[in-house]
């Protein structure tokens, strides 16, 4: 479904509906990652998301830690 050349609004919602889902997110995304026949543009976007996800966490990451340690210094 995910091979077509170019992918229709159908298919992009049905992308992003089995997003929604956990678990199966997971999985969906290292299929279309690891299968040759993805549509380039589908896999460009998962990347996209994927590096975001990583910036995004390692954001959050430093901003807690931050913020605990300056409340341990109030204290």
């Amino acid at each position: 479904m995910f091979a077509k050349r170019q992918l229709n609004v159908i298919d992009w919602l049905l992308f992003h509906l089995l997003m929604i889902i956990p678990i199966i997110n997971i999985i969906i995304i290292i299929l279309l990652i690891i299968s040759p026949s993805t549509n380039p543009t589908l896999k460009s976007y998962i990347w996209f998301w994927l590096i975001l996800l990583v910036l995004g966490a390692g954001i959050g990451i430093r901003f807690i830690t931050r913020f605990i340690q300056n409340i341990q210094t109030m204290f």
